[in-house]
C-alpha cells in the first residue's frame, strides 16, 4: 500500500521483517501481502501478525495492509487494536484491512471509530463499515452525516449512496449547498447513486474538471434524464474541441 512492488523470497522477507533495517522491514511487510499458497500465506500471516506491533509506524502500516490483502480473518483482533495507533497511516491501514476482510467481528470497532476517532480514521471507517455490513452500517452512517469534518461527511455520504440507503436522501440533500466544493460534489454523486437529481448543478460544473469529470459523467448517466443526456453530449463535444482524448469527460 505504501511502498512500490518488489521481488523478494518468502524466507528473505520473513528474515528482514524481524532483523532488517526500518526500510527493509517495511519493504518485507509490503512484499508479504503478495505471497501465494496456503503454507506460504500461513507463514506470512504469522510474521505479519507480529509486525503490527513493530516500533516503526511504516512497518506497522504495511503489516496491517498485507494482512488485509492475504485475507487473514484471524488477524481482526490485532487490526482492531491498531485503530487506536498513534500514527494516522497505521490506523487508516487497519481500517482499510478490516473493510477488506469484511468480518463481522470488526463492525463494532469501526462503528466506534466512526463516532469517536480522529478525523482521518472517521473518514476511512465510513467506507470500511459499509464494506463489512452494508445494511447494518446505515444507522451509524446516518448519524455521522452531522460530522464536523467535511471530508468525513463526504465519505459518509458516498458510503450511504454505495449501500443504496434511500432513507438517507433527505439528510444528504441537506448538504448539497455546502460551502466546501469537495463535499458538494460528493453529496451530488451520492444523491445520483440514490436516484435523486438535486446535485445536478455540482455534477454539471465538474464535467470539465480533470479530477472529477469522469465521476460526474458516471453520476449523470445514472440519473439518465433527457437533460442529463444533453449535458453529457455537450461535455463530450467540448472535450474534443479542447483536444482531450476520446472517452474523456
Amino acid at each position: 500500500m505504501l511502498l512500490p512492488a518488489t521481488t523478494i523470497t518468502l524466507d528473505a522477507a520473513l528474515r528482514d521483517l524481524v532483523s532488517g533495517s526500518r526500510k527493509a522491514r517495511a519493504m518485507a511487510a509490503h512484499a508479504l501481502g503478495d505471497v501465494g499458497g496456503d503454507t506460504e500465506r500461513a507463514r506470512a500471516v504469522e510474521g505479519l501478525s507480529r509486525a503490527v506491533t513493530d516500533d516503526d509506524d511504516q512497518v506497522r502500516a504495511e503489516a496491517c495492509a498485507s494482512l488485509g490483502s492475504l485475507g487473514a480473518t484471524a488477524s481482526v483482533p490485532l487490526l482492531v487494536r491498531r485503530l487506536d495507533d498513534g500514527h494516522p497511516a497505521v490506523r487508516q491501514a487497519a481500517a482499510i484491512a478490516l473493510g477488506t476482510l469484511r468480518e463481522p467481528a470488526g463492525f463494532v470497532a469501526l462503528a466506534t471509530a466512526l463516532r469517536e476517532g480522529p478525523a482521518d480514521l472517521r473518514f476511512q471507517a465510513a467506507t470500511s463499515l459499509a464494506e463489512v455490513d452494508p445494511d447494518g452500517a446505515r444507522g451509524p452512517l446516518l448519524a455521522a452525516l452531522g460530522d464536523r469534518d467535511p471530508q468525513v461527511q463526504s465519505a459518509v455520504a458516498l458510503a450511504l449512496g454505495a449501500v443504496g440507503a434511500r432513507e438517507a436522501v433527505e439528510p444528504i440533500a441537506a448538504l448539497v449547498s455546502s460551502t466546501d466544493a469537495g463535499l458538494r460534489f460528493d453529496v451530488a454523486y451520492a444523491l445520483a447513486q440514490l436516484g435523486d437529481g438535486r446535485g445536478r448543478p455540482a455534477l454539471r460544473q465538474a464535467l470539465g474538471d480533470r479530477e472529477r469529470g469522469w465521476d460526474a459523467v458516471i453520476a449523470l448517466e445514472q440519473l439518465g434524464a433527457a437533460e442529463d443526456a444533453a449535458d453529457l453530449a455537450a461535455a463530450h463535444h467540448g472535450s474534443h474541441r479542447l483536444g482531450y482524448p476520446p472517452g474523456s469527460p
